[in-house]
Formats: C-alpha cells, structure tokens, sequence
C-alpha cells in the first residue's frame, strides 16, 4: 500500500484501480478475503459517493470472485469535538464488506477509542451495525 493520495479524495479513483489490481491477482492465488485498512478510500460527507463506492466493491467482489472489507474515511467537515460526533453518531469513518456472492454492507465508526464507548447511547448499541443490500 502507498501514502499516495492518502487523505485526498481525488486519489480515490487511483486507489480502487489498485484495489482491483489486487484483488484480482488474490483471488487467482485462491485468497478469499482481502481486507484493507481505514483510509484507504476517501468520500464526501453527502453520502453519494459512500454510495458509488459500495457498488463498486460490490461489483468488484463479484467480477473477481473474492470478498472485500475496505475502510473509507469520509471528508467530515463538521467542527464538533471528537466527542459529540460520537455522541451524535456522525464519526466519519466506515467500513465497506462486499461479498462474492453479491451481498453489501456498510458500519459507521461508534469510537475513536475503548475509553469514550460511554458516549454511545445504548439505542445505537442495540441497533443494526450496518445496512446490508445486494448489488
């Protein structure tokens, strides 16, 4: 992995194209999960290209026959402490899976750390972790 285009929304398209590469040459050599680190991906905060993004994996997971888990940061331009984007569920980092077999999904990041899980609300606790859908 490379430091290129970290942080930068316009590298995302470099990036999946990486990720592609990849994947592919892993699935040929029998891998069946590749997973990739929080950041690799960037979005804006309106939520479309979290959107375009998923489909993506999903149809990548797909076409190369491998499951994919990739991080996704999302450009948050909310000034709110930490804190009360935890509170408030609007931590802007995610998680995409796309399974082989067609399923997506997506978690959003409840903490920075074990030390602030007591901001969380234990509704967000006890709800779905994330959105599953077939691409």
């Amino acid at each position: 992995m490379t430091l290129d285009s970290y942080a930068d929304p316009t590298g995302t398209a470099r990036r999946m194209t990486l990720l592609s590469e990849a994947a592919f040459e892993l699935a040929q050599n029998g891998i069946e999960l590749f997973s990739l680190p929080g950041g690799y991906l960037f979005a804006s905060s309106d939520g479309n290209d979290l959107q375009a993004l998923q489909k993506q994996a999903g149809r990548l997971a797909i076409d190369c026959g491998i499951d994919l888990l990739v991080g996704v940061d999302e450009i948050v331009k909310d000034t709110h402490p930490d804190a009360e984007l935890i509170r408030r569920s609007k931590l802007g980092a995610f998680a995409i899976f796309a399974s082989r077999h067609g399923a997506v999904a997506n978690w959003r990041q409840r903490t920075i750390t074990g030390a602030d899980q007591h901001l969380i609300s234990d509704t967000v606790c006890t709800g779905r972790p994330g959105r599953i859908f077939s691409s």
